[in-house]
């Protein structure tokens, strides 16, 4: 660890052991605010208004609207993939698959090969300017 960094640290938590052991936080505003906070959060964050839903039995009819007091996602799985399948099937193909496509190819490249030795073996018959 870094020297400079480690007196930091070191000076740091001196000062914080010092201004606890004084007591003197007890009198700050600031400290007073940070743990009431602190702890209003963790009372919001633990409390939560549980409201029972009366169930009727089943088959019966309820007596009265139930409203869930919170949101729920439920999702069916088979109509879901159902959906998908439909969209899936509308999407037409990005590419056309063409069987011969390979056999084009390599009749071009042997094409190509073909026109360049022949173009080699004129260049070598041709005579060759004279040097001056």
């Amino acid at each position: 660890m870094n020297l400079l960094l480690a007196d930091r640290i070191r000076r740091g938590l001196q000062q914080v052991y010092e201004w606890l052991a004084a007591g003197r936080f007890w009198r700050r505003p600031d400290f007073w605010l940070t743990l009431l906070t602190a702890g209003l959060t963790t009372l919001l964050v633990v409390w939560s208004p549980a409201t029972k839903l009366p169930v009727p039995p089943a088959g019966s009819v309820a007596p009265q609207t139930i409203r869930a007091p919170y949101d729920i996602r439920l999702t069916d799985d088979i109509a879901t993939r159902d959906q998908k399948n439909h969209a899936r099937n509308q999407v037409p193909p990005v590419y056309a698959w063409d069987t011969r496509a390979p056999d084009t190819i390599v009749k071009k490249i042997r094409a190509a090969f073909i026109q360049g030795r022949s173009r080699l073996q004129e260049e070598e018959s041709a005579p060759s300017p004279p040097k001056g």
